[in-house]
Formats: C-alpha cells, sequence, structure tokens
C-alpha cells in the first residue's frame, strides 16, 4: 500500500485504536480494509492540502491515486462504496472535494498523522 509523501498516519497509534482487544485476533480482512479506509482518508487529505498549497503536480498525483488506487479498496459487495470512492474522485476532478473531505471527517476523526 503506497502512501502519499506528504499525509501518513501514525501507524502505532492506529494499531492501538484498532486493535482487538488483548488476547484475541482480528477478524480476518480487519487490518487490510482498516489500511484501505485510513490509506482512502490519507489520499483525499493530500488531494486537498496540494489544491490549498497549489501544488498542482500534488493533485495530480494525488488524484491518480484517488481514481487507480482507492476506487479498488471497497470489496465487489459495497456498490454504495464503490460509487462514493468513484464519485470523490470524479467530483475532486472538477474541483469539488466536499465528498473526500466528509469521507475524512467521518472515517478518520481519530486518526492521528505524522507531520
Amino acid at each position: 500500500m503506497k502512501w502519499p509523501a506528504d499525509v501518513t498516519p501514525d501507524l502505532d497509534a492506529l494499531i492501538k485504536l484498532t486493535g482487538p482487544p488483548a488476547g484475541e485476533q482480528a477478524p480476518p480482512g480487519q487490518s487490510r480494509q482498516t489500511l484501505a479506509v485510513v490509506n482512502t482518508c490519507a489520499w483525499y487529505r493530500s488531494w486537498d492540502l496540494a489544491v490549498q498549497r497549489g501544488d498542482a503536480a500534488a493533485v495530480a498525483a494525488s488524484l491518480a491515486a484517488m481514481t487507480d488506487v482507492v476506487t479498488r479498496y471497497p470489496p465487489e459487495a459495497d456498490a454504495a462504496g464503490r460509487e462514493y470512492v468513484r464519485d470523490a474522485a470524479r467530483q475532486a476532478a472538477a474541483g469539488n472535494g466536499d465528498l473526500a473531505r466528509d469521507y475524512v471527517s467521518a472515517n478518520c476523526f481519530d486518526t492521528k498523522w505524522t507531520p
């Protein structure tokens, strides 16, 4: 899983926040799904920060990840999730980051990011 250069999670904090209780194992696939959600947030945040900085190259790189990587994360059975990330990428490409920001606010509000 590739992370944007300017936005990465504090993985130790993420493990503590999302890991199973002591002595228990996470259900199969939970760790991958958690990383996919946080990776999606990272790319959305990276895009938003690049737009704010006026960094066209970083905007393009984030949009490429939003379009080519993030859209593969939701499971096939999650039609609404797949449509959401496709719509977020399309809207961001058109300059509207509302869906991307909403996703980050809803899913990564307690994620600690490294500088």
